[in-house]
């Protein structure tokens, strides 16, 4: 295993370096070798079948944190949101992309926020978690049903809907990028985002390695 690990840093990420832009490229320097090899299992999981939406929105997590794209978030009613799908946090991670806004969801007793995030290669999107963190555990601490968002529900709102996740329930990394991908499907296709991701599990102290077999 050591010596496989080995081969993904040496050829797998290496290699695939110059296909990146070039601040991907050196967030993925800046990875120890233990990331790289997270890293590489972490896309190998993630590619494939990027045609495949399951419905929207996507239950992410025990009936509480679901994935949403603007589609949905755009032609529901705020009522029918609420009592439909009886959500009661909506995170627009999309900014005004997703032009959205605290009076439409009064009336329903939905809070909002909303963070202006971009989905481009190099995006700092971990700048927000803290915040959404938060929102969203608010949210799961009270029994409330969260929608997160951006425009497509697979970048920007999946990378803090993963961040989540790993922060809430501190599951080995690979064990949760395995659920959000068959959760959702297209998830986490950005670059930097997986990057980040990979370093935000490190930074938690989640067990970064392969699940060995029983």
């Amino acid at each position: 295993m050591e010596h496989d690990n080995a081969l993904l840093v040496e050829r797998g990420l290496g290699s695939l370096e110059r296909f990146w832009d070039y601040k991907t490229a050196e967030q993925i320097r800046d990875l120890s070798d233990e990331q790289r090899v997270a890293l590489q299992h972490v896309r190998r999981i993630l590619a494939g079948n990027l045609d495949r939406y399951p419905a929207i929105p996507c239950d992410m997590m025990q009936g509480q944190v679901f994935l949403a794209d603007a589609s949905f978030i755009l032609k529901t009613d705020a009522m029918v949101m609420r009592e439909k799908y009886g959500f009661t946090h909506v995170l627009n991670c999309a900014g005004q992309e997703v032009g959205t806004t605290a009076e439409q969801y009064a009336p329903a007793e939905i809070k909002l926020m909303v963070l202006d995030a971009k989905d481009v290669h190099g995006y700092d999107m971990m700048t927000h978690a803290e915040a959404a963190i938060a929102f969203i555990d608010e949210c799961v601490r009270a029994g409330g049903k969260a929608a997160v968002h951006c425009v497509a529900g697979v970048n920007r709102s999946g990378c803090m809907v993963v961040a989540y996740l790993l922060w809430k329930t501190r599951q080995p990394l690979l064990q949760t990028i395995k659920q959000a991908r068959e959760a959702r499907g297209p998830i986490l296709t950005n670059a930097s985002f997986q990057v980040q991701i990979v370093k935000y599990a490190s930074e938690l102290g989640v067990d970064l390695r392969e699940t060995p077999p029983l």
